[in-house]
């Protein structure tokens, strides 16, 4: 009775080439297979199982690591096995997969950049507060790396002693971890001595080992070629000043298409200002963002992943402007998620 979705049916992910498990299914009337053959399709199988069989080492590697998936697996509130442990004692393997379903969700891996011409608009604390609430809510791996000139923002919000790109890149130092976020602030100086592509080979394979990847870069910025085919969607951020909001309209029209022009800590009285402005996410005013509780985090999110609200138990923030559906920013925001 496979691919029957009654509540007692065993869903069960086999991603292995092991023959003699697929032959031992053959026989089973209670279950049904979610079959991969790449780290990806193990990924994306993951949150309907009951049981995981996996191989890994048998896997095509795909936009996902070996090493990231064998992480998210050990994080799966199911049973886990390899095929050889399967076959010794497969009904005991079944008996403890009935009833039991994955907690991680399914979001697919992504690089966004939040980019700005103007400084002094909360592009690095935005950047912080969304992968901060990002692997709080989800607790799958998160990458944010820094782009910038001169002093890093990144390690100077962080509050912590975090190796830089250039450290990692050159002496196999490991990334630091803070709040659950693997960070990689910039010393511009050191770093533009590295050779382009060999940044570029090194964050792609940090970036394989997460699902969300954001760029936290001033532009322009030299360096940046090393991520720019990876961007899904640029972040322009503004806040709402006469200059910031027309760099921010121009950098959006640079980045065309693929750009959302974000205004960060809009207020009441800044209406008048934005009447015009066509835009796709509007952020409030908030006290203490560098707190990173996510209340401007959760709404980059919604705009990146539109199944966000889904996975996300604290709530979202409600405009009157959302509840009304007025303006293009909001009609945007509702219909930009990527």
């Amino acid at each position: 009775m496979k691919g029957n979705q009654e509540e007692k049916e065993v869903r069960v992910l086999v991603a292995t080439r092991n023959q003699a498990v697929y032959n031992f299914f053959d026989k089973c009337e209670d279950t049904q297979l979610l079959e991969a053959i790449s780290t990806e399709g193990a990924y994306q199988a993951l949150p309907q199982a009951h049981l995981a069989i996996v191989d890994p080492e048998e896997l095509v590697e795909s936009s996902l690591s070996r090493q990231a998936l064998a992480g998210l697996l050990q994080e799966a509130a199911i049973p886990l096995t390899t095929s050889e442990e399967f076959l010794a004692r497969p009904e005991a393997w079944l008996e403890t997969g009935r009833g039991l379903s994955a907690r991680i969700p399914h979001l697919p891996p992504k690089t966004v950049a939040f980019v700005s011409y103007s400084g002094g608009v909360g592009r690095t604390t935005l950047a912080l507060d969304t992968t901060i609430h990002f692997a709080e809510v989800t607790k799958l791996p998160t990458l944010l790396v820094e782009f910038c000139h001169g002093i890093s923002a990144l390690a100077t919000l962080s509050g912590i002693q975090a190796p830089q790109l250039y450290d990692c890149l050159t002496q196999g130092v490991k990334p630091a971890r803070w709040r659950g976020v693997t960070l990689l602030p910039m010393d511009y100086d050191l770093a533009k001595l590295l050779p382009l592509e060999q940044i570029r080979e090194y964050l792609e394979e940090e970036q394989a080992g997460h699902i969300l990847t954001v760029i936290d870069a001033c532009y322009p910025h030299a360096l940046l070629e090393a991520v720019r085919k990876e961007v899904l969607r640029w972040l322009v951020v503004a806040s709402p000043r006469d200059d910031a909001i027309l760099n921010g309209l121009q950098l959006k029209e640079e980045l065309a298409p693929g750009a959302s022009l974000v205004i960060n800590g809009k207020r009441a009285t800044d209406s008048m200002l934005l009447l015009r402005v066509e835009r796709e996410v509007d952020l409030p005013h908030i006290s203490n963002p560098d707190q990173f509780k996510g209340q401007l985090g959760r709404e980059i999110l919604s705009h990146i992943y539109r199944s966000w609200r889904r996975h996300d138990e604290k709530g979202f923030m409600v405009t009157i402007g959302h509840l009304l559906g007025r303006g293009g920013g909001d009609r945007a925001l509702r219909q930009g998620a990527v």
